[in-house]
């Protein structure tokens, strides 16, 4: 009995807040934003990426002649006048190539993306800051990430434009 009054008080408790929850958000202007559109638009997520391209340019290039050098060896064990011994050989030769590949990539990715967080981290300083401005440019009360919902009414604003505009801008 305890058990069954304590679930309906919570259940009760339940309706009463989001309807309380319902008719605070009534008089309130909802806004949405986009954030990976907001992303693949501002020039600073390009600009990132090229930093960490260029940083890494040197890295790159070693793993790409690692990679080549393998596939040249690879294709030198086709060669059907190769005997056992010097088939061994190549072999070996390129085990040890695809092991320092693997580890010279793993280096190479686990550096870009550290370098990515520490771009992507200033990027959403400034997208939140955006985000804060033009809300209250267009006395919005609450902002919502628009890939979060599953249904808003037409009555929300999408801000992703303005938010791009204002991030653009900002150095």
């Amino acid at each position: 009995m305890l058990k069954s009054l304590s679930a309906l008080a919570m259940g009760v408790s339940l309706v009463l807040g989001s309807v309380a929850f319902t008719d605070a958000c009534a008089d309130s202007k909802i806004g949405t934003v986009s954030v990976p559109y907001v992303y693949s638009k501002i020039p600073q997520a390009k600009a990132a990426e090229d930093k960490v391209n260029k940083a890494t340019a040197s890295k790159s290039k070693a793993v790409e002649k690692l990679q080549s050098q393998g596939e040249s060896l690879q294709k030198s064990l086709n060669d059907p006048k190769l005997d056992n011994e010097a088939r061994a050989k190549k072999q070996r030769e390129l085990q040890i190539l695809q092991t320092e590949f693997q580890v010279k990539f793993s280096e190479l990715r686990e550096e870009q993306q550290k370098m990515m967080v520490k771009e992507k981290i200033e990027i959403d300083k400034k997208i939140e800051e955006a985000i804060k401005n033009v809300a209250k440019q267009n006395n919005i009360d609450v902002v919502i990430r628009a890939e979060s919902l599953l249904y808003i009414s037409n009555d929300s604003i999408d801000l992703s434009e303005k938010v791009i505009d204002a991030v653009s801008k900002a150095k």
